[in-house]
């Protein structure tokens, strides 16, 4: 996992109440590619949840670590059937957070 991530839990456990922390943003999986954070949640409730209350603290607290802005993705993959995968991905674009939904084979 991700050491910047793990370094911005630990920072947000002062901020953020305990269940939230431990219910919500531990379960995310992080991995940095090319530059982006991705974080991969369980299943799109879990994405939605972590969107709509705590993206823009999570943005600030990364940015404040690293000291620049840092690129993040919000990613969920499901199962859908027996040889196809969907993947939903949340990209800041323009000031404004976009839901990309992308199959794969």
């Amino acid at each position: 996992m991700s050491d910047l991530w793990q370094r911005c839990l630990a920072r947000l456990e002062g901020e953020i109440e305990p269940s939230v922390l431990h219910t919500w943003l531990q379960p995310l999986q992080a991995r940095y590619d090319d530059g982006t954070l991705r974080l991969f949640a369980p299943n799109s409730y879990t994405l939605e949840f972590v969107r709509n209350g705590y993206l823009s603290r999570i943005e600030g607290t990364l940015s404040a670590l690293a000291g620049r802005p840092v690129p993040l993705r919000l990613e969920v993959e499901e199962k859908d059937s027996k040889t196809k995968k969907s993947r939903f991905t949340i990209q800041k674009k323009d000031g404004e957070y976009r839901v990309f939904a992308i199959e794969q084979e």
